[in-house]
């Protein structure tokens, strides 16, 4: 990738973009990176947890596995094609503003959620999660693990399947 002293990267309204580029972990000095409109997006690439100075990204997605062995987004590849998951989000501790995570597909457990490390995300004002797909189960897992910082002004939940709230809603710090 030629473009390192990329700061933003705005893409709003590719409808038929699926996928970015597997190089974006080059792109260390971008602080906005603009995915709204994109409907197709079916998953963040691998590294984009590289770009830690990465301020402004309003559109996250993630996609779980189908079935154990094969990548969701193309079932014959091998078990080492690896696209980025919820972990992408663990190191972006600069994001501010809004945020949407759309999550599609199966989920193994709750520390998929965790590992997006939302409680870090000091600055993050407004958080939808949009989920697209997956079982009352998985459904209920990720919320459980999707906790949010305290300082959160606004959370969105959409197409969620699951029968209870989170139990961090009831925690003190958000009340």
């Amino acid at each position: 990738m030629k473009l390192i002293n990329l700061l933003c990267l705005d893409l709003s309204g590719c409808f038929n973009l699926q996928e970015l580029t597997r190089d974006m972990s080059k792109l260390v000095k971008l602080r906005e990176l603009r995915l709204r409109g994109c409907r197709k997006l079916r998953h963040m690439p691998m590294g984009l947890g590289n770009c830690t100075g990465l301020q402004k990204l309003d559109v996250f997605a993630a996609k779980g596995r189908s079935f154990s062995g094969t990548n969701p987004n193309h079932p014959g590849d091998s078990d080492d094609y690896e696209v980025g998951g919820l972990a992408e989000l663990n190191r972006l501790n600069n994001l501010e503003g809004k945020l949407l995570i759309k999550v599609d597909g199966t989920w193994s457990s709750e520390s998929e959620a965790r590992a997006a490390n939302l409680r870090g995300k000091e600055k993050l004002t407004e958080l939808k999660i949009n989920f697209i797909g997956g079982s009352s189960r998985d459904n209920e897992m990720l919320l459980e693990g999707f906790q949010p910082n305290a300082n959160l002004r606004e959370l969105w939940i959409y197409g969620y399947r699951g029968e209870r709230i989170p139990s961090w809603i009831d925690d003190n710090d958000y009340l």
